[in-house]
C-alpha cells in the first residue's frame, strides 16, 4: 500500500522516542528549542555510570580505559516525535561528531525505566582530563543518595 504524504507527515509528528538529555537541549539552554513541543516527562538519571566533561558543551563519554571517576548523569527526559529526533541527529552530528545510542534512564519523579536515546560523544580523542570533569551533586533516588554528573 502506497503511503500519501499526509500519512507520512502525520507519523512522523506521533511521539514515539524516547530522549535523554544533559547539556545544551536542557531547558533553559540555547537548544532546547529543538523540544519546545515535545512532552517533558521529568527529570532521569543514567542507570550506568558514564564520564561526562564540559568543555564548554559537554560530552558524555562511554570509556572503559580511563581512571576518572564514572557516575550516572543527570538529565531530563523527553518522548519525541521522528520529526524532532531528526532534528537533534543533525544538532548533534549524529553519527560523526555525537552517536545516538539507547541507554537505561531512570525517572526521579517516579522511579520508572527507560530506554532512550542519549548522544555520546566519539570524534577525534577528548582530552580525558580530570580538570574538564563536569560538576557532581547527590540526588535521592529510592531513598539512597546517588552522585552524578550534571551540566
Amino acid at each position: 500500500m502506497t503511503k500519501y504524504l499526509s500519512e507520512i507527515i502525520k507519523d512522523g509528528l506521533n511521539p514515539k522516542y524516547y530522549l535523554f538529555v544533559y547539556g545544551t537541549l536542557k531547558r533553559g539552554h540555547h537548544n532546547h528549542v529543538l523540544l519546545k513541543d515535545s512532552k517533558y516527562l521529568g527529570l532521569a538519571i543514567t542507570k550506568e555510570p558514564y564520564l561526562l566533561f564540559n568543555y564548554g558543551v559537554p560530552i558524555a563519554i562511554k570509556s572503559k580505559n580511563s581512571n576518572l571517576e564514572k557516575l550516572p548523569i543527570l538529565g531530563e527526559l523527553y518522548l519525541i516525535n521522528e520529526i524532532t529526533l531528526s532534528e537533534c541527529d543533525y544538532l548533534e552530528g549524529h553519527p560523526l561528531v555525537y552517536c545516538r545510542q539507547k541507554a537505561d534512564v531512570i525517572n526521579l519523579k517516579d522511579s520508572k525505566e527507560y530506554k532512550a536515546y542519549i548522544y555520546f560523544y566519539i570524534r577525534g580523542k577528548a582530552k580525558i582530563n580530570s580538570k574538564y570533569l563536569a560538576r557532581t551533586i547527590e540526588i535521592d533516588l529510592k531513598s539512597q543518595k546517588v552522585k552524578c554528573y550534571v551540566y
